[in-house]
């Protein structure tokens, strides 16, 4: 007699919602992924700004972002330690992969923010992202962020095809 292996659950579900969605004649609207590759960057605050660059100062937008009203400044900063002009207590981080989605959008994953989930990258180097951090909010289009070490690892400018996976 042999022994069927198990399915794992995160197939079940994608089937099961890919039949509810059949049957109910599924979303008109089906979500845009987008990676993006973001290098080395700060976010600072108005004051902060205004420490490094002087009273009044306003940062120069360089090029906008994918999300509505950020974008990349001219100005640039250098990190030295220890000390130094600002000093912070917590923000400057390695940020984790992460995907930015609206609460829609999360409903279509079956994801809450704070869940985890999987990206796999179809490429000249096929990769899958684990642990991919969910941040859902009001106003937020859908899109994943990796660092640069990440989209040059798994060749991401080359990439055929991405899709966000429920672990």
């Amino acid at each position: 007699m042999s022994i069927a292996p198990a399915i794992d659950r995160a197939v079940i579900e994608q089937i099961v919602r890919e039949l509810v969605l059949k049957q109910v004649g599924g979303p008109p609207w089906k979500p845009d992924l987008v990676v993006s590759v973001s290098a080395r960057h700060v976010h600072l605050t108005d004051e902060h700004v205004e420490t490094l660059f002087g009273p009044g100062h306003k940062l120069t937008p360089m090029k906008d972002l994918y999300q509505e009203g950020f974008y990349a400044a001219e100005e640039t900063v250098m990190l030295v330690g220890p000390g130094g002009v600002v000093e912070l207590k917590e923000g400057v981080i390695r940020a984790e992969r992460h995907v930015h989605m609206s609460p829609k959008d999360a409903a279509y994953y079956g994801v809450t923010s704070g869940d985890r989930m999987s990206l796999r990258v179809v490429s000249s180097c096929t990769t899958t992202f684990e642990d991919v951090l969910v941040r859902a909010e009001e106003k937020i289009k859908l899109e994943v962020h990796l660092d640069t070490d990440e989209g040059n690892a798994a060749d991401i400018d080359h990439a055929s095809s991405v899709e966000l996976l429920k672990p």
